[in-house]
């Protein structure tokens, strides 16, 4: 099996977040087991859903800072705004109440799933200086949108705002699914029965 990054293919799905949430889980075992030299990031998951609940309240105070633009808005100055939220996001604090997770642009199992993951470990730093990596992680996946936009729009209308905030959910649902493919793999002997079930819930129908 070769990987070629110059051979590049455009295909589209109109998948839910979910399924960007389980795959991003499956494929990230899957690579690991097909590799030997795939790096996996040694973090738990007691470390890591404090930073799910942290950027997805980064995520939720990004919109409304979006929407507080005039519509519509030059591509340039609108992914200006977009990376000078990110370049600020790595100086809060983490949240001690569950982030308003959106329904309109989360799934119902994804929503189940998110907030399921949130109520326990995620609020144990609530209060504390942010010191994760996942808010990191998604300026990569933000960058890829955001260079779509600028060869592809000179504007960004209300419309496309709505489906750039779709896309962002995608993008923080794969991460997710990822970095708990990590948490597996690094699992303590606490964590085993807890992990063995989110295993069986996200490798499900994929």
């Amino acid at each position: 099996i070769a990987f070629l990054g110059s051979i590049r293919v455009i295909h589209s799905h109109n998948r839910l977040p979910y399924y960007f949430l389980k795959r991003g889980f499956v494929d990230n075992l899957f690579l690991s087991d097909m590799f030997e030299d795939f790096i996996i990031p040694r973090i738990t998951l007691a470390e890591f859903l404090p930073d799910v609940a942290y950027t997805y309240q980064f995520l939720v105070q990004l919109f409304q800072r979006l929407d507080q633009m005039t519509l519509p808005v030059k591509v340039p100055v609108f992914n200006d705004t977009v990376r000078q939220a990110f370049s600020e996001a790595g100086r809060g604090i983490y949240p001690d109440r569950m982030p308003e997770f959106q329904p309109e642009f989360l799934d119902a199992r994804a929503l189940d799933f998110l907030r399921h993951m949130v109520n326990g470990w995620g609020l144990s730093h609530g209060g504390k200086a942010y010191a994760g990596f996942l808010v990191t992680a998604f300026l990569g996946y933000a960058n890829i949108t955001l260079s779509y936009l600028e060869n592809t729009y000179e504007e960004v209308p209300k419309e496309l705002l709505e489906e750039v905030k779709g896309c962002l959910h995608k993008a923080f649902c794969i991460l997710t699914g990822a970095h708990l493919a990590y948490c597996y793999r690094n699992q303590s002997p606490k964590e085993i029965g807890s992990l063995e079930q989110l295993h069986l819930l996200l490798k499900e129908g994929v």
